[in-house]
């Protein structure tokens, strides 16, 4: 898995990367810039993305349930 954030800016969460995005879309969508972000193997201390956590993980309920 790869985890992207910018390394020099301690307190900022990492984003889990999806291959041409984020998972929680904010890249694509405007919300966070890719500026100095890289992408990285390891998290190195650092909080993971609430909406990334919650998009890549959560399962969507059965439809018609």
């Amino acid at each position: 898995m790869q985890y992207l954030f910018n390394e020099k800016r301690k307190g900022t969460a990492a984003h889990i990367w999806v291959g041409d995005d984020t998972a929680c879309r904010m890249l694509s969508t405007g919300g966070i810039r890719l500026g100095n972000k890289e992408l990285h193997d390891m998290l190195d201390h650092r909080r993971v993305c609430l909406m990334c956590l919650n998009v890549f993980y959560v399962k969507p309920a059965p439809q018609g349930a």
